[in-house]
């Protein structure tokens, strides 16, 4: 009997019919092993992932595999999104074994959950080298009931080394930071590029979104005029980078927004599905893309991917959250909501359509994937285009959107890709940080607008829904109307962060309640004291088999690197040293372990940028008695500052004095005038009541626009 019946999370779901006897994650399944004297099978994946689809229709489906399972196994399905901690152990186990991690993840115990074998992908039959499922099955029936004591002995061994690489105390911490450290560090990354298509390695070839923004920013702090030779190069591979993904097969030409990653180093095949965490990376990225370079092709990139998000994982109900992902297969086949083939695109477009878009993405009878289908992707510049046709940019532009609503329009027509309908907070939250550095790009404008509404929407159903203010307790899912699951430290981390931006640009002071009560909250449950980090699952956790740590960017951005920033930005909100001792402590604590690898670590480097350099903390108060065009002012110096390019800004806008506002307590305004402060680099400027000679000022200091 399948026991998923009942269980919200669409990937569960997926599994509610096959014959094997599925359980959930539950004191139900361990206790029955244990009573039968079982093995566990325990399968994590998730509801886009397509080998897990390809696993379950050659294997959960089968009727005599799934006898296998059933006659001597419990099987235990779980779903990746959900539980990060527990997939998150098991990814470690695997690679303790010696193999590559990735879903779906397939891991046997014994029944009292230590862990004897695990693997990925499994075959039906023995192909790829790859043993079969059903005959790795029966391989561990025989050994399990021939020599039970070999097994429980590969049992003890294997969960020895896991708590030994979670539960160790800090691997020696370094008394202070080099200040030539990021010298090393970029280098590390200079030799990691590929200087002809961009990115990193070769394929698969993934995004990683949060290199490309620390390179920017360590530049920005410390080369904006590219002197170094290594600078330039960083810089010409950074955009070199941007400009390849956004032009190539991984990103969605029509309706924006990035798959997962490309099957090949050239950015032209992607694994098709979409994940709202990419996107929200991708974000930042690109919104600092824009402000660093000063290229309006980033900033569209940005209104694309928002547009998308709005379009497709919008929750359209009176709830603003976001949905996790889109699937990569529509009936069955990967991709094939988002190719063409070429005698479609004649019937769709007018001749002088084709000749422009043919032209730019290079539509050929041939294809450029498989059966002759097409995967867009651009190879000619719009302007190159114009020149040969006699067509200025502007015209070309407009015809190109135009070519792009009708194809969109026509594409919706087709079988959607399945729509996971998770509301994770992690993710909804790392997405409010990718909005609001959007934001800083719009400010003012109508689409600015659209940006910060859909924005407060989100924390506000965030904060109402998931969070409750009294405890500082925080759930991960929404779904079918109900909360499930206690927050993790990512969805802990984010959260802060989406509450420290958000406050950086409404100052609505009811936020700072908030923030204190998280950070005690992770502070008296995630702690780890003598590690000197934060474990990634609340001490209140029971039913995993040990708390993991995760130290390292995978996929997402580390959380006790995001944690960092939180503390630090919050020593100088609420004037507490104890914010930044423990900032410093994880820093020092980590650095051991992401100085051989920064390419996985890029989050930790963000966050020592803010520790080594400080931040820049922009306060513009007004007197209590002003009145006249008060929106006007707070507008118009909103604009100002939030399109310069501040990687590390603290900003206030309000009148003074406020009671009990720390790191308001010791401004003081001249003559009762608008005054304007500006502190970076560890040192304060004079206040200025001029506010044209404040701003020449900070233009002077930030406009790194190339």
């Amino acid at each position: 009997m399948n026991h998923l019946k009942g269980e919200s999370s669409p990937y569960l779901k997926q599994h509610q019919k096959n014959p094997v006897n599925w359980y959930p994650y539950s004191s139900e399944a361990f206790y029955l092993a244990q009573e039968e004297k079982k093995m566990i099978f325990l399968s994590i994946g998730y509801s886009s992932c397509h080998w897990c689809h390809v696993m379950a229709h050659e294997s959960f489906e089968d009727e005599h595999i799934a006898q296998i399972l059933n006659e001597n196994f419990i099987s235990i399905k779980i779903d990746r999104e959900e539980r990060p901690d527990i997939d998150n152990i098991y990814q470690t186990v695997v690679q303790l074994m010696g193999k590559r991690g990735g879903w779906p993840l397939s891991i046997f115990l014994t029944p009292d959950k230590k862990p004897i074998f695990g693997g990925t992908y499994f075959p039906p039959t023995s192909r790829f080298g790859i043993i079969s499922f059903p005959d790795l099955l029966l391989q561990l029936v025989n050994v399990y009931k021939s020599d039970r004591q070999k097994v429980d002995q590969a049992g003890e061994e294997i969960s020895r080394a896991i708590l030994n690489v979670f539960n160790q105390g800090s691997q020696g911490q370094i008394d202070r930071f080099d200040p030539k450290l990021f010298d090393e560090v970029l280098k590390e990354f200079n030799l990691g590029f590929d200087e002809r298509e961009g990115g990193y390695g070769s394929a698969p070839k993934f995004p990683n979104f949060p290199s490309l923004t620390m390179i920017m920013r360590q530049i920005h702090e410390t080369d904006q005029n590219l002197d170094n030779p290594i600078s330039k190069k960083l810089i010409s591979n950074v955009q070199l980078t941007l400009d390849k993904m956004a032009r190539g097969g991984i990103y969605d030409q029509i309706g924006g927004g990035f798959h997962r990653y490309s099957v090949d180093k050239f950015w032209l095949v992607p694994h098709f599905e979409k994940m709202l965490y990419d996107n929200a990376m991708a974000l930042v990225a690109y919104s600092e893309a824009y402000q660093f370079f000063n290229q309006n092709r980033y900033k569209e990139i940005v209104r694309e991917i928002i547009e998308w998000i709005q379009r497709d994982m919008y929750m359209q109900t009176e709830k603003k959250g976001l949905y996790s992902t889109l699937d990569a297969d529509s009936h069955g086949k990967e991709g094939i909501y988002y190719v063409w083939q070429k005698n479609e695109l004649d019937k769709l477009l007018s001749n002088e359509e084709k000749e422009i878009f043919y032209s730019i993405f290079e539509i050929t009878p041939e294809g450029n994937f498989e059966d002759h289908q097409i995967i867009l992707h651009q190879v000619q510049e719009l302007e190159d285009v114009g020149n040969k046709i006699n067509k200025d940019l502007i015209k070309i532009k407009e015809i190109l959107t135009n070519i792009k609503h009708k194809l969109l329009e026509r594409r919706k027509i087709r079988v959607k890709p399945g729509l996971d309908n998770k509301v994770i907070t992690a993710w909804n939250s790392l997405t409010l940080h990718g909005l609001y550095s959007a934001y800083k790009l719009f400010v003012n404008e109508p689409f600015g607008k659209i940006i910060l509404e859909m924005a407060t929407d989100i924390l506000k159903f965030l904060r109402n829904t998931m969070f409750d203010s009294e405890t500082g307790h925080l759930y991960r899912i929404f779904i079918e109307n109900s909360v499930k699951i206690s927050g993790n430290l990512n969805d802990y981390a984010y959260f802060i962060q989406a509450l420290l931006d958000e406050f950086n640009i409404t100052h609505e002071l009811t936020l700072l309640k908030d923030i204190e009560k998280l950070l005690t909250y992770v502070h008296e449950h995630f702690w780890d004291g003598s590690g000197h980090t934060y474990y990634f699952s609340d001490v209140k956790e029971n039913d995993i088999f040990t708390r993991p740590k995760l130290l390292y960017d995978a996929p997402l951005p580390n959380s006790n690197s995001v944690m960092v920033e939180n503390l630090l930005r919050a020593q100088y909100l609420f004037k507490d040293s104890k914010y930044s001792d423990l900032a410093e402590n994880i820093l020092k604590a980590l650095y051991i372990k992401v100085k051989n690898s920064p390419l996985g670590n890029a989050t930790y480097f963000i966050s020592l940028q803010r520790f080594m350099y400080a931040s820049t903390d922009i306060n513009i108060l007004f007197p209590q008695d002003q009145k006249k065009d008060m929106k006007t002012h707070i507008d118009k110096f909103q604009k100002e500052i939030l399109s310069q390019y501040i990687p590390r800004l603290n900003f206030f806008q309000g009148k003074i004095p406020i009671e009990n506002i720390q790191f308001l307590s010791d401004f003081k305004l001249i003559q009762n005038k608008t005054t304007f402060f500006l502190c970076r680099e560890f040192k304060c400027l004079a206040p200025e009541i001029d506010q044209e000679k404040f701003f020449i000022t900070l233009r002077n200091i930030f406009n790194s626009a190339r």
